[in-house]
């Protein structure tokens, strides 16, 4: 199945901010470059710092969020690609674990697994998963605080897996490398299930109706008064909270917007097209990935079983006219909702 016959974009600005494969330069450079106390933190040092305190300042609105059609995709998938007759009993690696969304996914479905690996860098999101966890739902289940690339060797000769990433490879800044290490740890008949993605081919024509959408049936533009909104308030904490951190940790020489820091961690999100604000220099700018560059990359080794695109409005946040419009649109327009699910299959070693 070819995916570019399957994926068709109506965003023309999506064109000049296309991917590019191995670029030398990245925007996480030229931020790191102007925002960096440089002399004592170095870029792997910035990245982590601005992961870890902002996560420490925010893990736990991550397990609070609208999943319904989350949820609601995920079903579609396995049963479109039928998932307990295409790998039973399978070697779950959950990529990225956050809070628990991967491995309570997979037990509200009563999908059965011979073992469940867990990675997750942040000490914060792995704290809020393993507190939600009773006896009983230990057993099969392992943990890792640390990234996918420590584990690669450990886990490449597991038979049968599943390895699943969901809303966390557009955290990942170095996009190659990552998938690189999927494509090492995988046997022939091994699943890589990529979920709640970004689709940076999103239609900016569809952006615009969705901002209107919002405007008339949300409380999105009352959310913008500052007098009208608590939360507005605890944002504006937060973000000082962050920024406070930072400097007090000598890893950068002056604060960061909310913005920055935003695409800073989901980095690989473009379609919002609200980078732009940050003038980094085009030099700088290399593109961002959608699920063609990923098949592409992933080569002729691997088969895509399913893609398909859904939240054509955003996240209705459980609002019933958002939510019953992105479901007709999802009938209407298959492949051009904002986020995206795609399963890919090894074919041979």
């Amino acid at each position: 199945m070819v995916l570019k016959n399957k994926v068709k974009s109506y965003a023309n600005l999506q064109v000049k901010n296309m991917y590019k494969i191995n670029k030398k330069l990245h925007r996480i450079d030229w931020i790191y470059s102007e925002y960096a106390n440089v002399t004592t933190t170095s870029l792997s040092q910035f990245i982590t710092s601005i992961n870890d305190t902002y996560y420490s300042n925010s893990a736990n609105l991550y397990s609070s969020r609208f999943v319904s059609d989350i949820h609601r995709e995920y079903e579609n998938m396995f049963n479109s690609i039928n998932i307990r007759n295409k790998i039973n009993m399978p070697y779950i690696v959950d990529i990225g674990g956050g809070t628990g969304f991967e491995y309570d996914l997979f037990k509200r479905f009563s999908l059965k697994f011979h073992h469940f690996k867990y990675i997750e860098p942040s000490k914060d999101m792995m704290g809020i998963f393993k507190k939600s966890l009773t006896k009983d739902k230990i057993d099969k289940l392992s943990f890792h605080n640390g990234h996918f690339s420590d584990v690669v060797d450990v886990i490449k000769e597991e038979p049968n897996k599943l390895l699943i990433i969901n809303s966390a490879l557009h955290h990942i800044i170095w996009l190659e490398p990552m998938l690189d290490d999927i494509k090492a740890s995988m046997k022939a008949g091994d699943l890589f299930v990529l979920g709640h993605e970004p689709n940076n081919n999103y239609s900016q024509i569809l952006m615009f109706i969705q901002k209107l959408i919002r405007a008339v049936f949300s409380t999105a533009l009352l959310k913008r008064l500052p007098f009208l909104s608590r939360s507005r308030k605890n944002d504006v904490n937060r973000w000082n909270s962050i920024n406070e951190e930072l400097i007090k940790k000598g890893n950068i020489n002056k604060k960061m917007s909310p913005l920055l820091i935003r695409r800073i961690i989901d980095y690989g999100v473009g379609y919002k097209n609200d980078w732009m604000k940050l003038n980094i220099p085009k030099e700088y700018n290399e593109g961002f990935w959608n699920a063609e560059d990923l098949s592409s990359y992933l080569g002729s080794d691997f088969n895509l079983l399913y893609y398909r695109t859904y939240r054509h409005i955003g996240d209705s946040r459980g609002n019933w006219v958002i939510e019953a419009i992105n479901r007709l649109m999802g009938k209407l327009l298959k492949y051009q909702g904002t986020n995206f699910i795609a399963v890919w299959e090894k074919r041979s070693n």
